[in-house]
């Protein structure tokens, strides 16, 4: 498996998280977590499992597949700190997101 902390969260959203996904459907999650210490090996360790699974990742450079922290989710709500891929987030996550994880 992969190293994660007791509060760590992985959270999927869109076909995956509404129980509609096809065979062509990516898998669009990202790891939350409460502080912004880089856990690039818990990301790498979803990728694995998501390859190993056979699933489709998520688009490259898009806002999935990534690291958030709990406090960018919930904070600067549509202020100069914001940034679209927050909103993104934070709009599936409350739209159609589920937890995969803890």
């Amino acid at each position: 498996m992969f190293p994660v902390n007791g509060n760590d969260t992985v959270l999927v959203c869109g076909s995956y998280a509404r129980r509609e996904a096809a065979g062509s459907s990516d898998v669009d999650y990202f790891l939350v977590t409460d502080e912004e210490d880089e856990r690039e090996d818990v990301i790498k360790g979803i990728k694995k499992a998501v390859a190993r699974l056979g699933l489709k990742a998520p688009s490259q450079g898009g806002s999935f597949a990534k690291q958030v922290t709990r406090q960018s989710i919930i904070q600067n709500i549509g202020g100069a700190k914001d940034s679209n891929d927050n909103i993104t987030q934070r709009m599936l996550l409350l739209l159609e997101g589920d937890w995969l994880f803890n």
